[in-house]
């Protein structure tokens, strides 16, 4: 069923209902499944190694089940522990919407880059407990690098609500600014680092996730 946004904005451009619903339906999934698919790949193809994709190591640790890292088994695990906004969303309205894969999308690239930092700043308990994590298989520079990269990403990933309909210029302001905020402790993660910086980092990325979608809900 047509919402009365969506009958207002076809009205707008002069499209029908339905040929508005499937340009959204054909932007948000296809941004969403590129994002998804092109991640593990992309970035390595940067030259940035392969497990910049979420280490399987994240899951397995969560899940008590700490197996050889695998980039493709944590791209799959990572999204699984992204998919609340989805079944919430779905359960309400009874479909599949492209804008919430865009909320899945937005958890998915957010937590490389939240989990990191915590990752660092007890990277010396998860290597005498021989827990495989990012910055004890690769090293600490490499991880903050990226963190970097994937908060790029994830600043990408925000802008998406806005050209798909989900929400106004004040939620892209907000998100950007917002971006921006995360982006700079990252940033001194990487160049800057004080003893304390990661877990800063690790709890900026708390309150900018809650701020993302306090802002996400008050523009939609």
């Amino acid at each position: 069923m047509a919402s009365k946004k969506d009958i207002e904005d076809a009205a707008k451009h002069g499209h029908s209902v339905a040929e508005h619903q499937a340009h959204k339906w054909l932007l948000g999934g296809a941004a969403v499944a590129g994002s998804v698919v092109a991640a593990p790949y992309l970035l390595p193809a940067l030259g940035i190694g392969q497990s910049l994709a979420l280490p399987a190591s994240q899951t397995h640790f969560i899940m008590g089940n700490l197996a050889a890292p695998s980039s493709a088994g944590a791209m799959g695990s990572g999204l699984a522990g992204a998919i609340p906004p989805l079944l919430g969303w779905t359960a309400v309205t009874n479909e599949i919407h492209p804008h919430a894969l865009i909320l899945v999308l937005i958890i998915f690239v957010w937590t490389p880059p939240h989990f990191w930092a915590l990752a660092i700043h007890r990277r010396d308990d998860y290597a005498r407990a021989e827990i495989p994590m990012l910055p004890v298989t690769h090293g600490i520079d490499f991880t903050k690098t990226s963190i970097v990269l994937y908060t790029i990403l994830l600043i990408t990933a925000t802008v998406l609500p806005y050209p798909t309909g989900m929400s106004g210029i004040v939620y892209l302001i907000g998100a950007l600014i917002l971006g921006s905020w995360f982006l700079a402790y990252t940033l001194k993660l990487k160049f800057r680092p004080a003893g304390d910086t990661a877990i800063r980092t690790f709890g900026v990325s708390i309150f900018y996730l809650v701020l993302l979608f306090s802002l996400l809900l008050a523009d939609h």
